[in-house]
């Protein structure tokens, strides 16, 4: 087996600093996620599963992912009712203007 070593391109280099520089390592943990991180991620996620419903040139299954990710009533750290009360943004309003807008689903 050939022993290669990553080298970071100039598309990568940005997601390269988020590994260790031995990918052998055996480190379980080594990265420290800020809060404003963690949000800005929240907000992406809505953000993507709006252009998702709204992009017909998406498979059906994957509008209706996003459909059932806004839609869900689940807590965890990337629920969508999390997502968007750390934005700023109020889930019910969302998902009351998406449902009057999205009527494929």
């Amino acid at each position: 087996m050939l022993n290669r070593r990553y080298r970071p391109t100039a598309n990568n280099a940005d997601q390269a600093m988020l590994f260790p520089k031995n990918l052998d390592s055996t480190t379980e943990f080594w990265a420290n996620w800020e809060d404003e991180e963690v949000i800005a991620i929240q907000l992406a996620m809505i953000k993507q599963a709006l252009n998702e419903l709204n992009d017909h040139r998406r498979s059906e299954k994957m509008r209706k992912e996003a459909w059932d990710w806004l839609f869900s009533d689940e807590d965890h750290p990337f629920c969508s009712r999390l997502c968007a009360s750390n934005n700023g943004l109020d889930i019910d309003c969302l998902r009351s203007l998406v449902r009057r807008l999205v009527k494929d689903l």
